[in-house]
């Protein structure tokens, strides 16, 4: 019997207009219904992103082949492509310099998870985080984690050029497939 994990957490992408004109409700409405889910897999890892309904795209990376396909679902077609690894790896993110990092008491259950929340400010920028240390990653997943955290993101969200941007978990799966030879 062979015996794999899936885990998984899928983000919901919230884009909401701050300023009211014309050219930043459009830019705001592009991303509506949009999502991106990051599965936490060593062989091969994966992350799809879908953006409302202009295109749907899965990353798949194969570090024993040292392959990556791309497999896009747009107006415009179907489309797959494969290539190699080396360049998009994923690396260890590293602390942003000149950024301040604040923590805070504060928390709130998110998924089924105790979550804190931390600001962190670069360049004139703020970003709240919501994040857990309860949901593990190996080594080769702590890539999408914010170095500047504590640990996993389940919620965060910025005000830019009149848009707050957000994303949130709208769930993490996690459960065991067993499969008999």
């Amino acid at each position: 019997m062979i015996k794999l994990e899936e885990r998984y957490i899928q983000f919901s992408i919230e884009i909401i207009p701050i300023d009211t004109s014309l050219k930043t409700r459009q830019s705001a409405a592009l991303y509506n219904d949009s999502n991106m889910i990051v599965y936490f897999a060593d062989k091969p890892s994966h992350i799809g992103f879908k953006m409302a309904c202009l295109y749907n795209t899965i990353l798949v990376l194969d570090q024993t082949t040292q392959k990556a396909i791309y497999l896009t679902n747009s107006s415009k077609g179907k489309f797959a492509s494969v290539s190699s690894t080396k360049g998009i790896e994923p690396k260890q993110m590293t602390k942003y310099p000149n950024t301040i990092t604040k923590y805070f008491d504060e928390t709130r259950m998110t998924l089924g998870y105790k979550c804190k929340k931390a600001t962190v400010l670069s360049n004139g920028l703020t970003i709240t985080y919501w994040y857990t240390d309860k949901i593990s990653t190996n080594q080769k997943n702590r890539s999408i984690i914010n170095p500047n955290t504590l640990g996993l993101s389940i919620s965060f969200s910025r005000k830019e050029n009149g848009i707050e941007a957000g994303k949130s978990s709208s769930h993490f799966v996690y459960r065991e497939i067993n499969f008999c030879r």
